[in-house]
């Protein structure tokens, strides 16, 4: 969340808050998972919509390969994303239409 303490990023400047974001959108669904709150997937699908919107901007400005992972954060998260919503019986399509 922005609040009025954090600088300005100017227009078309690679902002590290969309990494962040990602992050916590794909981190959310895994701990609510892992606390057994699976039985309640519709409240996932919007999460994992919005990391899906992020995906073109990360593979834009965060995709270099990440040494942890060995792909771009960009490619990883689109590949989450397309596993996550596999395993709720999704498509990425589907995805777009929530």
């Amino acid at each position: 969340m922005l609040t009025t303490q954090q600088p300005a990023f100017p227009c078309g400047y690679p902002c590290p808050i969309r990494s962040t974001q990602a992050q916590a959108l794909a981190t959310y669904p895994e701990e609510a998972k892992n606390s057994g709150w699976e039985a309640d997937r519709n409240r996932i699908l919007p999460m994992l919509a919005g990391l899906q919107e992020l995906v073109p901007w990360l593979r834009q400005w965060h995709d270099e390969k990440d040494p942890a992972y060995g792909i771009g954060m960009g490619d990883f998260f689109a590949d989450h994303v397309v596993e996550e919503a596999r395993l709720l019986g999704k498509t990425v399509e589907d995805l777009k239409a929530s």
